[in-house]
């Protein structure tokens, strides 16, 4: 992008965005929620930029896509994602859990 001038970057800068308050989210967290409003989070990033610090240069660049990663978690894994946070244990000692309670219930049902 070429270089503008400060009247022409302030000018073009105003004709871009609507006169209105601005929101600065920071997520550092994988979040998990509903599919439907995993969907709207994408849809209002549509406009997003990246403001890196304050201070920075140059201070907003556009927001990759790639800089944002979604994938579907099923009811059935986030279920034993739930369970395990519940449990205060990892996802292996869940499954080691879920082994035991399989034989458990196979012995009593011999």
């Amino acid at each position: 992008m070429p270089k503008l001038t400060y009247p022409e970057a302030t000018k073009k800068a105003k004709a871009e965005k609507p006169p209105e308050n601005f929101m600065v989210v920071q997520i550092d967290s994988k979040l998990v929620l509903p599919y439907k409003d995993g969907i709207k989070l994408m849809e209002a990033l549509a406009n997003a930029e990246k403001l890196d610090r304050y201070s920075s240069d140059p201070p907003i660049e556009p927001l990759e896509h790639w800089n944002i990663a979604a994938h579907i978690l099923s009811p059935k894994d986030y279920v034993r994602h739930k369970t395990a946070q519940l449990m205060g244990v990892s996802l292996s000692d869940l499954e080691q859990a879920e082994q035991a309670a399989a034989a458990a219930e196979a012995n009593n049902t011999t």
